[in-house]
Formats: structure tokens, C-alpha cells, sequence
């Protein structure tokens, strides 16, 4: 299996060509995350390729989504898994974070006057203020449609994964939650507010949660302190 999977891998992550997929593709990797003599070790490497298509691939990304969630169900007992998973959590939680804090930046409440002003000159040959716009425009757009991907595959995780993966998932958000919060003052970042609301499905709410969290690192962060060096 090894032998079948791995050159196939390799290629893929050289390639660096998101939309090179097609649907054989993901029958293949379908076909070999049920397959019985596929490693953890496979399976990770699997799982690596089926995330970068579901955070850039509208088309595939629920085909993409669907293999991780068997292979993260299959190989659920496996140590390995559980790390790599933490890590590839830790990684697309920072991909949120750094959305929010560039949605802060860029945030121009100027805006309306600027797409007036482009209005208003669209009858000018190479107009640079409309190019500018436009280019701005075009960069918001495939951060936006970024952000819904990411969000939309660790959603999956958290409504369809399993228990030690989606509370580790949940580690992961709050301190991301408690970052931004903390450091870049955004009370209320949406992508990972979103997130933490399915949590709160059988009760509680995400203040309470975040409260929580906040109070059991200062608590862990209390008693390093007074571990002798």
C-alpha cells in the first residue's frame, strides 16, 4: 500500500497545484482509507493532501472533508493520529486568527466613499483608482471564501469527528479565542465564536466556556511558576 500511495503523495505535494484533482482522485484515496492493509502512517499523509483541497477547493472540499473524517474514525486509536491531527488543528486555527486580525486591519469605514469615487470615474480609461479597488476587492474575496472553507472543514470535524479529536480541536480554539481577545482586542472574533457555538449544543455558552479556559491556564501557569528550576 505504501509502495502505491506514496510516490503518488510525493507528487501531489511538489506539484503544488490545488486544482489538479479530479473525483478519480478522491475515489482513490476513498478506496485506500478503507483499505485493510493502510498505515497510520499512510493515513496522515492522506490526511495532509485531503486538507489543503478542502480549505481550497469549493468543489471537493466535502469529497476531501468525508476521507479525513474515515480516516480519522478508522485510525482512532492510534497515538500518531491524535498528534498529527493537534497539529494540523493548531495549524488551521491560526489561519482563523490571522483572518480576523487582517479583517480588523483592513477594515475602512471610508469604504462607501471610495466605491463612490470608482462609480463616478468608470467612465475614465485605466482609471487606477478602480484597478485599486478592484485588486482589493479581488484579495478580500479569496481570503473570505479561505476563512468559509477552514471553517466549514473543522466544523465537519466537530459535528462528525471523535471525542479526543474534537475536545483537543476545542483546546485549540480557545486559546486562539483568548489570543485575539487579549492581544489584538477582538471581543468577539466570528469564525471561532461560530465554532465554539457547536459545542454548546447540549448547554452552557461560549463566555462561560472562555471564562473557564481563561481561569485553568492562569491556574497552570500559577503552578509552573512555583515549580523550582
Amino acid at each position: 500500500m505504501a509502495i502505491l500511495c506514496e510516490p503518488l503523495l510525493k507528487q501531489i505535494a511538489i506539484s503544488q497545484i490545488p486544482d489538479s484533482f479530479n473525483i478519480f482522485d478522491f475515489e482513490f484515496f476513498g478506496v485506500v482509507a478503507n483499505h485493510k492493509r493502510a498505515t497510520v502512517a499512510i493515513a496522515t499523509q492522506i490526511i495532509d493532501t485531503m486538507v489543503a483541497q478542502a480549505i481550497q477547493q469549493v468543489f471537493y472540499a466535502n469529497s476531501a472533508t468525508s476521507i479525513v473524517l474515515e480516516l480519522v474514525h478508522r485510525f482512532s486509536r492510534e497515538q500518531p493520529l491524535h498528534q498529527h491531527m493537534s497539529r494540523l488543528s493548531a495549524e488551521l486555527v491560526s489561519m482563523l486568527e490571522e483572518s480576523e486580525r487582517w479583517k480588523k486591519a483592513n477594515h475602512n469605514p471610508n469604504n462607501q466613499s471610495l466605491e463612490g469615487s470608482v462609480k463616478k470615474n468608470r467612465t475614465q480609461r485605466s482609471n487606477p483608482l478602480d484597478a485599486l479597488a478592484s485588486e482589493a476587492q479581488t484579495v478580500a474575496l479569496a481570503r473570505k471564501m479561505r476563512e468559509r472553507l477552514v471553517v466549514n472543514f473543522l466544523k465537519q470535524l466537530i459535528l462528525f469527528g471523535v471525542d479526543l479529536v474534537k475536545e483537543d480541536l476545542r483546546t485549540h480554539i480557545l486559546r486562539g479565542y483568548a489570543r485575539l481577545s487579549e492581544q489584538a482586542k477582538i471581543r468577539q472574533p466570528k469564525s471561532l465564536h461560530y465554532l465554539l457555538q457547536l459545542y454548546t449544543q447540549d448547554g452552557g455558552d461560549v463566555p462561560s466556556m472562555l471564562q473557564y479556559f481563561v481561569d485553568q491556564e492562569k491556574m497552570r501557569s500559577r503552578k509552573r511558576q512555583m515549580i523550582p528550576a
